[in-house]
């Protein structure tokens, strides 16, 4: 294989699993001086074995990340926002049919609480007044040129 070929599949490789689009993925390689085709694209990526929808691990491991999620800061996700965290952030390519069947085989209590809209508050003790504010804002009439923005002592 020429060393243009090894350099274009790498960034390929890298553009994909980073989940950028394949007209992204086009436009990336353009700045990089390699011009190709949809077609060739796609006939790339099937020769590296890299597709969107095909499953990258095996189901064991999909189990052990999402125990290990559930257990830190992915208490209170949804099974939507679980599936994009293991997408985006994991590189776990996994239907999100699959990931909402194993969250209610793992966590069937925390799964009823979310559909009974029942959440746990987390409580927390500040050493005194103005210690930590919160700070939210309202975007809605920004077209308008009005910002609204809110803040609260905790």
């Amino acid at each position: 294989m020429p060393h243009h070929d090894r350099r274009r599949n790498v960034a390929i490789q890298k553009y994909f699993n980073e989940g950028y689009s394949y007209k992204n993925i086009l436009r990336l390689l353009q700045r990089l001086g390699i011009v190709i085709s949809m077609r060739k694209l796609k006939r790339i990526l099937f020769s590296l074995g890299l597709a969107r929808r095909k499953p990258n691990c095996s189901l064991a491991h999909v189990c052990d990340t999402l125990m290990t999620e559930i257990q830190g800061s992915g208490s209170l996700l949804g099974y939507r926002c679980m599936h994009q965290k293991l997408r985006v952030i994991k590189n776990i390519q996994i239907s999100r049919n699959n990931v909402m069947n194993l969250q209610k085989a793992i966590d069937p209590i925390g799964v009823a609480e979310r559909r009974a809209r029942k959440l746990k508050r987390r409580r927390y003790i500040t050493p005194g007044p103005n210690y930590l504010w919160h700070l939210d804002g309202y975007d809605k009439l920004k077209r308008y040129g009005i910002c609204i923005h809110g803040c609260i002592d905790g």
